[in-house]
C-alpha cells in the first residue's frame, strides 16, 4: 500500500470524495503505519461515526499527523465524544475542524472536560 510506506506524502486531501465508512477503514489500516503524514482532510465523505472511530483509533497512536479535518461527515455526539478522547491520548494534533457534524452548542459544551488532558490542539472548529 502506498501510505504505508510512504515518507514522502505529508499531506492528502480527500474532501468531498464520498469515501464512505468502508474508504475510512481502508485509509485507517494504511495510516496506522505511515509516519510520514502530517494533514489529513476528510472533509464531507459520509464516514459517519463508525469510520470517524476507525480514524481516531489511528488518531491515538500516530505521532506525526498535526491537522486532521473531519467537517461534514454528520458524527453528531457520540462521534464528538470519541473525537475528546481521543485528543485526551495524542500529544501532537494541533489543528482539527469538525465543523458541520450535527453537533448542538450543549453537546459541544460536553466537549470542554474531555479536552483538558490535551495541551497541543491550538485549532478547533466545531
Amino acid at each position: 500500500d502506498v501510505l504505508e510506506n510512504s515518507v514522502s506524502i505529508t499531506e492528502l486531501d480527500l474532501s468531498g470524495n464520498r469515501i464512505m465508512v468502508a474508504g475510512a477503514e481502508r485509509l485507517a489500516a494504511s495510516l496506522s503505519k505511515n509516519r510520514s503524514m502530517l494533514s489529513l482532510g476528510l472533509g464531507y465523505n459520509q464516514i459517519g461515526v463508525r469510520g470517524t472511530q476507525r480514524i481516531l483509533e489511528v488518531l491515538e497512536v500516530n505521532d506525526s499527523l498535526t491537522s486532521l479535518d473531519i467537517s461534514g461527515n454528520r458524527i453528531g455526539a457520540l462521534g464528538a465524544r470519541q473525537v475528546a478522547s481521543s485528543l485526551a491520548k495524542n500529544g501532537v494534533l494541533t489543528t482539527l475542524l469538525m465543523g458541520q457534524n450535527d453537533l448542538q452548542d450543549n453537546e459541544a459544551q460536553e466537549l470542554a472536560p474531555l479536552l483538558e488532558n490535551n495541551h497541543t490542539l491550538i485549532v478547533l472548529d466545531l
